[in-house]
């Protein structure tokens, strides 16, 4: 059991482990800030502000004369790890006792949605953080070929196809273990049907994926996957049309025997209204998710309740990002563009509603535009590719497919155009709209 007196103990360690090395980079490499600290915290606080001003720590002499009475040199056999470790340990337990008593507070004066979104975010905020070590990129270089045959040999382990070949040949898909990306474009454009279309394919690839709705029902973004998934007519799944209703039958009898993996979805009354990153979490833990889609991020709600919109999107977006280091999962976020002109090479993150923190935190940026039937697919960012590639597909909304519109260069080499010419339908032309 973390008792005050162990606490004690490790600060003491701590700070004694600093002057015996002589620097404090135990305390900077590690994180460690005064609120590791309670018997010594203005001990700690000293040698830091010291440091930050003379860049040295002060003397023993200076140090005991400051704190005559209440510190004791000790010798240390613990190593830096142990120290660290018991630091975090003893910190943990008091702040949890903490929260667990406002918790408690919150449920006796029945203030019911502070008390659970409280618990949704302890765990995130009290989750054990390990160490984290530096890599030798030197020495450790075997580590790297070992992730590299991984990739070469399981190539489904390290990406998930978006769907678009064309885009998977740029992307190589979406990275399974290191990947926040932004589909962007402006209203009315289609960023929640391609949302919806990249969650599809994961889940035909076998994946568990999370959906957030933030505006429509789950029966709405039902018929926009039937149509891609069984180009059943939108209009007519939306209306209520009988001219479909034995085609969808039959899709609906054989959707889980053609499609592998799950699309579980969820809309903010499904979170009694209130959704932050903290409770996406909660999600992502409940249903093992392996990918996570969210539309959109504007309808997202900030934890940390910063006043302005542009406060609340950083803090969204760094939430986000964090979350997506931990479970180490793709998570593809619907995100809004502003009004401004955008250059003749179209839009970049600076055009993305709010702040641009988002396209900062993403590790790949999607524009999404449309020209009559064709929409057309920028690469703004990629971290593993090059950017400014445009992708033109005949898109038909109303029935769900998708055709590529081979490049200038590929229609005076020939290819592809066979293919477009063969799969073109002119009976179903869109006639709907996004």
């Amino acid at each position: 059991m973390i008792n005050g007196l162990y606490g004690s103990m490790r600060e003491l360690q701590a700070i004694n482990y600093a002057y015996n090395k002589n620097s404090i980079q135990i305390f900077i490499l590690n994180g460690i800030t005064s609120d590791y600290f309670t018997t010594y915290r203005s001990h700690f606080d000293f040698i830091i502000d010291y440091f930050e001003k003379y860049n040295q720590l002060p003397s023993k002499e200076t140090f005991q004369s400051k704190f005559p009475d209440s510190f004791e040199w000790i010798s240390v056999s613990e190593s830096e790890d142990a120290i660290i470790d018991g630091l975090k340990e003893a910190k943990l337990y008091r702040d949890v006792i903490n929260d667990y008593k406002k918790l408690g507070n919150l449920i006796k004066d029945e203030k019911t949605d502070k008390a659970i979104e409280l618990m949704a975010s302890i765990s995130q905020n009290y989750l054990k953080q390990e160490q984290k070590k530096c890599v030798d990129l030197i020495s450790d270089a075997s580590l790297r070929y070992e992730s590299y045959i991984e990739r070469l040999e399981n190539p489904d382990k390290a990406f998930v196809t978006t769907g678009l070949k064309e885009l998977d040949d740029i992307l190589g898909g979406w990275d399974m273990k290191n990947e926040t990306a932004a589909i962007c474009a402006r209203t009315g454009v289609g960023k929640s049907w391609a949302i919806v279309y990249f969650a599809l394919m994961a889940a035909k690839s076998g994946l568990r994926v999370g959906y957030y709705s933030g505006e429509m029902e789950t029966d709405l973004i039902g018929y926009r996957l039937d149509t891609f998934a069984g180009n059943i007519a939108n209009g007519s799944l939306t209306h209520g049309n009988s001219n479909i209703k034995e085609d969808y039958s039959n899709y609906i009898n054989s959707i889980s025997s053609s499609i592998k993996g799950h699309i579980y979805c969820i809309t903010p009354d499904m979170f009694d209204g209130s959704v932050t990153v903290s409770k996406l979490r909660a999600f992502i833990e409940k249903y093992d998710l392996q990918m996570l889609c969210i539309d959109q991020l504007s309808l997202l709600d900030d934890q940390r309740r910063a006043r302005t919109p542009r406060e609340q999107y950083v803090n969204i977006s760094k939430d986000l990002r964090a979350l997506q280091r931990l479970k180490k999962i793709p998570i593809l976020e619907a995100v809004q563009l502003n009004r401004e002109d955008t250059t003749e090479n179209g839009p970049s993150t600076k055009n993305i509603a709010e702040s641009d923190r988002i396209g900062q935190d993403a590790t790949t940026v999607i524009f999404i535009d449309r020209k009559n039937d064709n929409v057309i697919f920028t690469v703004g960012k990629s971290r593993n590719a090059k950017t400014g590639d445009k992708l033109t597909y005949l898109w038909n909304i109303n029935y769900g497919t998708l055709h590529y519109v081979p490049s200038e260069k590929d229609a005076k080499n020939g290819e592809d155009v066979d293919v477009l010419l063969g799969n073109y339908d002119d009976s179903k032309r869109s006639d709907s709209v996004f």
